[in-house]
């Protein structure tokens, strides 16, 4: 199969792991807990002991990885003490947790606005207002940036 390297590999590392059954699943949907998994893995978290989370409780399989991730501030849940580790994780999601994992920094509309005409964006990332757009932005272009008065980042060239 195609990802067979890619998994062989990942779980040779013990970043993921399956079903602990022989299965891996490749074509089943990934929950936030697998996600949040995975990126406590790769930066070898430890939790601090602290539950971030009401819907988490300490007999999840993955309490120990969301938060850890939610420890180094990579996961932050729904906003209402819910993470919701059985949902599957979106899109938006996914590039949330990894521009935190990569500490790429949360960006203003003014970080990019001298490249507005040349962005690359996704078809459905058309509202500046949605929680989403500026993570999405962010992760998808290659950029090089200068920092303001305020610390906030300033593209000053595209890639």
């Amino acid at each position: 199969a195609w990802y067979n390297t890619a998994v062989s590999t990942l779980s040779n590392l013990g970043i993921v792991a399956g079903y602990g059954n022989g299965k891996f699943g490749p074509n089943d949907p990934i929950t936030r807990a697998q996600f949040a998994t995975i990126c406590a893995r790769i930066g070898e978290l430890e939790a601090s002991g602290e539950n971030h989370f009401t819907d988490v409780p300490t007999t999840h399989w993955a309490y120990e990885y969301i938060n850890a991730a939610a420890d180094e501030g990579w996961v932050a849940g729904y906003g209402n003490g819910r993470f919701g580790p059985d949902d599957t994780i979106t899109r938006s999601q996914v590039v949330v947790m990894l521009n935190r994992v990569l500490e790429r920094d949360e960006l203003t509309l003014d970080s990019f606005a001298e490249f507005e005409d040349e962005l690359f964006n996704w078809p459905d990332n058309n509202d500046p207002t949605a929680w989403d757009y500026l993570p999405l932005i962010e992760a998808g272009n290659g950029h090089e940036y200068d920092r303001d008065s305020n610390g906030e980042e300033v593209w000053t060239e595209l890639h």
